[in-house]
């Protein structure tokens, strides 16, 4: 019962953020829909004896919810100032600058993972996750990206990106839902994708049909998947 009554105090604080003047209007109550999946996911585990990875952070986007509710939370970002930014505002968050273009090191095991909007910033998404779950240890892994609307898991549409949060080296790649669920049955990783119109935040979609034509591109085309490892 301790998280109904200590869950709002997070989400009232997130909305009155003044560095989230940088995103759209509609990002707050995104992030926030996101959080409270997660939460529901979780089923009710008391957080404060979790510990927590989050994934290209930004601002400790989500980490910051976890950590005032008694979470251990470490945050990691390709932008050394975004990292600063956690240091400075959150000193109890450990925040180090990873470059998710780079081979991904060798990290503690985490009782969950938050890895974000980061993945289609990537110019080889599939590369990398395949690298990232060699690595990575975890109970609970909740993976989020804009994808393709394509059923070819090979494909993998490459989009300049110039936008001070987008790709670090300046190309993205969507993969499809099909090439991200074919490199988690590789890891032989249980997981569901969670395609709820409650985690719409438009123009971010969730529970939209997929085509098994290639279809026109869309910015907000997006999947969210809860991955647990059971070995």
């Amino acid at each position: 019962m301790w998280l109904k009554s200590s869950l709002l105090k997070p989400l009232l604080r997130f909305w009155r953020l003044p560095e989230n003047s940088y995103f759209e209007d509609h990002y707050s109550s995104w992030n926030t829909n996101r959080f409270l999946e997660i939460m529901k996911l979780l089923g009710g585990v008391d957080v404060r004896t979790l510990s927590l990875l989050e994934v290209s952070a930004g601002y400790a986007n989500l980490g910051q919810y976890f950590l005032e509710l008694g979470c251990d939370v470490t945050c990691t970002d390709g932008r050394a100032e975004y990292v600063q930014y956690i240091r400075t505002h959150y000193p109890s968050i450990k925040a180090e600058i990873l470059n998710l273009e780079e081979v991904y090191p060798l990290l503690p095991k985490f009782n969950v993972v938050i890895h974000f909007g980061v993945l289609y910033h990537l110019s080889d998404p599939l590369k990398h996750l395949d690298n990232f779950l060699s690595v990575q240890k975890f109970d609970h892994l909740f993976l989020e990206t804009e994808v393709s609307n394509y059923s070819d898991p090979n494909f993998v549409l490459k989009i300049r990106e110039e936008g001070y949060d987008q790709a670090l080296n300046g190309l993205g790649g969507r993969p499809t839902s099909a090439g991200i669920e074919r490199i988690l049955s590789k890891h032989n990783l249980e997981f569901s994708r969670i395609d709820s119109a409650g985690l719409n935040s438009p123009p971010h979609t969730y529970d939209w049909i997929e085509s098994k034509t290639l279809e026109t591109y869309r910015i907000g085309m997006r999947r969210f998947w809860h991955i647990t490892n059971v070995s």
